[in-house]
């Protein structure tokens, strides 16, 4: 009977074990937007903004002038043969704090625009990009990407 037992227990440990070793094919990914004025010494939620997610090895190279006015117009960006690209994934939130879930594992170039409320010209609107990869070790990571109010208007710049 200890017998018996005990090729129970090693047979459910076994089993237990094998659901633990599978990896995790999808992430969640937390970006919060923010702005501050140069010099100061505190940070502020933007809002309205747009976080979406690219496939890195697709937009690595993307035109950043050129996709100042497409973000712009119309919420993507471009290629540098003029082709417009779309994002993978974007978020639900407009609110400057972002949670994409259910992003599969890879390399994404993230791209954010903050367009201020009361602004109606694209040289006054905030257009970033960083790169980040999703991967089990860095799921729930925490991205803060801030824009510096007086500098960084009208123009694509890596956060």
């Amino acid at each position: 009977m200890k017998k018996i037992l005990f090729l129970i227990a090693v047979t459910l440990a076994f089993a237990g074990c094998s659901k633990d070793d599978e990896e995790t094919t999808e992430q969640t990914v937390l970006i919060n937007v923010n702005y501050e004025y140069e010099g100061g010494d505190k940070t502020y939620i933007a809002s309205p903004t747009l976080v979406q997610l690219y496939n890195y090895d697709e937009a690595a190279s993307f035109d950043k002038e050129e996709s100042v006015s497409q973000m712009a117009k119309e919420q993507n960006i471009v290629l540098p043969d003029g082709t417009a690209l779309k994002p993978v994934y974007t978020s639900d939130s407009y609110s400057g704090v972002n949670t994409l879930q259910n992003i599969k594992n890879g390399k994404y170039l993230a791209i954010v625009f903050f367009k201020p409320d009361g602004y109606s010209w694209s040289f006054l609107y905030f257009y970033g990009y960083k790169e980040i990869d999703v991967t089990p070790e860095n799921n729930m990571k925490l991205y803060n990407l801030t824009f510096t109010w007086e500098n960084n208007a009208g123009k694509f710049i890596a956060l």
